[in-house]
């Protein structure tokens, strides 16, 4: 009887020990999603997804790959947006070039794209942010509503 209490211990020793380095893996890559609702509407606006892709040699790098913004129905006679989104470990933002789905919500998913990003300081989390624009020249200034922002941590810096 006392081996066999032995033989469990260890086995659950052996089980924490494999869930805990299982664990950090599912924060290493990872899928994030963002929705905008057009004021005034339930339904309208704009969603941005991505996989999330961390550099464990180059901590200045990740990449958002399968990134896609899509136009929801119904019709509101604005443009679905989105932008990738990362804070580096001194605490500031970079907020990247907003990207449009300028076909409307009746027409097909757009084509997913990758996008890498390559800074000069360690990212400590990426996302990303779907936005409603009033218009196509993809302009701030344009920004009707933001959606918040899906954040994945960087297992491999420290956050702020």
């Amino acid at each position: 009887m006392r081996n066999l209490f032995r033989v469990s211990l260890v086995a659950a020793s052996a089980t924490a020990i494999t869930v805990g380095l299982t664990l950090p893996a599912s924060a290493i890559d990872g899928s994030v999603f963002s929705r905008a609702v057009t004021p005034g509407y339930n339904d309208a606006g704009g969603t941005i997804s991505a996989d999330i892709v961390f550099n464990a040699s180059d901590h200045t790098r990740v990449s958002f790959n399968n990134l896609k913004v899509n136009d929801t129905c119904p019709a509101d006679g604005n443009w679905a947006g989105g932008r990738v989104v990362v804070m580096f470990t001194d605490g500031t933002v970079w907020r990247g070039p907003n990207r449009l789905d300028t076909g409307g919500c009746t027409s097909a998913q757009p084509a997913a794209v990758n996008a890498p990003f390559d800074g000069s300081r360690p990212v400590a989390k990426a996302g990303v942010q779907a936005l409603v624009m009033s218009g196509t020249n993809s302009s701030d200034s344009d920004i009707l509503e933001k959606g918040g922002i899906d954040w994945r941590d960087n297992p491999y810096t420290t956050a702020p």
